[in-house]
């Protein structure tokens, strides 16, 4: 074999050497043991993380529509009865102000609450049976919403 071959393959040999120690000496640490991937007296590596706008931007919750609200106003639905439309499997909600006392009754679904003069009834359920209800006060015999639910 001649010398200079000889010298090519130490240096090629030598040039690998430097690479490994390299490599183990700059590899990452795992998070478990970070000062154990560092020699004593290193500066503690940083890592850069580059995101793209889309990345970087939160996605945007879609807004909660706005619950239905019936004023009852000397026992009278203010502006008329309500028309609250959805979709069969949809959650319906209502809520109902009102400054008489009576019982609020979702015909069709069967549903009761009691309403305090002054005071407030919230409904929240699922729209599980199609259909047109009236939404009354019980008592006073009043409508104060209509309820479609399309199927």
């Amino acid at each position: 074999m001649s010398q200079s071959r000889t010298q090519r393959l130490l240096l090629l040999a030598a040039a690998l050497v430097v690479v490994v120690v390299a490599f183990v000496v700059l590899r990452p640490g795992s998070e478990d043991h970070p000062a154990s991937t560092q020699p004593a007296g290193a500066a503690p590596a940083t890592t850069t993380t580059t995101t793209t706008p889309e990345a970087a931007a939160p996605t945007p919750k879609p807004k909660a529509a706005p619950i239905p609200t019936v004023r009852i106003v000397d026992g009278k639905p203010a502006g008329g009865v309500k028309k609250i439309a959805v979709q069969k499997g949809e959650r319906i909600r209502l809520r109902v102000v009102s400054d008489v006392a009576d019982e609020i009754h979702v015909h069709g679904y069967d549903l009761k609450k009691d309403v305090a003069a002054g005071g407030t009834a919230s409904f929240s359920f699922p729209a599980s049976i199609d259909g047109r209800f009236e939404v009354e006060l019980e008592h006073a015999g009043q409508q104060i919403a209509s309820l479609e639910v399309n199927p």
